[in-house]
């Protein structure tokens, strides 16, 4: 198990655009187990889910993710 700050220090972070009818940008943190373990309140509701899943949600839903920040 990754603690927060471990996750915050050495985690992938993926900027995520959304530019529907609710534009927003948030980020979310993806730990070594690739899972999201910190995410804006937008995206909370993605916590725990997989990296595979969180790109084909983005995916159906028309968002943008960039990695800002990969493993080193």
């Amino acid at each position: 198990m990754t603690t927060p700050g471990t996750a915050y220090c050495d985690g992938k972070l993926v900027r995520v655009v959304c530019s529907g009818n609710r534009p927003f940008v948030a980020g979310i943190i993806i730990d070594r187990e690739r899972r999201a373990v910190i995410a804006a309140p937008i995206l909370g509701h993605l916590l725990g889910q997989h990296e595979d899943k969180l790109r084909q949600g983005f995916k159906r839903l028309g968002w943008r993710a960039t990695i800002v920040r990969g493993w080193p």
